[in-house]
């Protein structure tokens, strides 16, 4: 793996370590995701690392209100959230989401320092998560879990 792989650190992907989900280079149709965290930025690399794959993000929100907000709206198959944000945490937006939908599909996103928090989200009904900073590969490998 090298440095370019890594995220937050560039959104290049080298071109012989990009990973791919089988069937991403045919017509097919994509997952819609929806990207939660209170960092822009964070929002911008989730749409670069899933492009090329079977996910498509539709929509996206800078806090857990927002989040609820776009996911009655948009409907989206999957839900990309970080944990620790302002106003509305994810843990809080993981419950309300899943009153909404108890079949929604929530993958976590946490940094090293948040594991209570992101169990606590699991408990609440996230299916999968994934520590940051992270690959491409540990993103697609955590939606492709939370799809099957």
């Amino acid at each position: 793996m090298t440095s370019f792989d890594r995220f937050p650190y560039s959104s290049y992907t080298h071109p012989h370590s990009a990973v791919t989900t089988p069937g991403a280079d045919v017509d097919v149709e994509k997952h819609k995701v929806l990207v939660v965290d209170d960092e822009a930025l964070f929002r911008l690399m989730m749409k670069q690392m899933l492009r090329n794959s079977v996910y498509e993000v539709v929509c996206e929100a800078g806090n857990g209100a927002q989040a609820i907000a776009e996911f009655e709206a948009q409907r989206p198959e999957l839900v990309l959230m970080d944990v620790m944000m302002p106003d509305m945490d994810g843990v809080a937006a993981v419950r309300r989401i899943l009153e909404i939908d108890p079949g929604a599909r929530i993958v976590m996103c946490s940094a090293m320092g948040a594991q209570q928090t992101l169990a606590d989200a699991l408990r609440a009904g996230a299916r999968e998560y994934v520590l940051k900073p992270f690959t491409r590969q540990k993103v697609l490998e955590a939606l492709n879990k939370a799809t099957s």
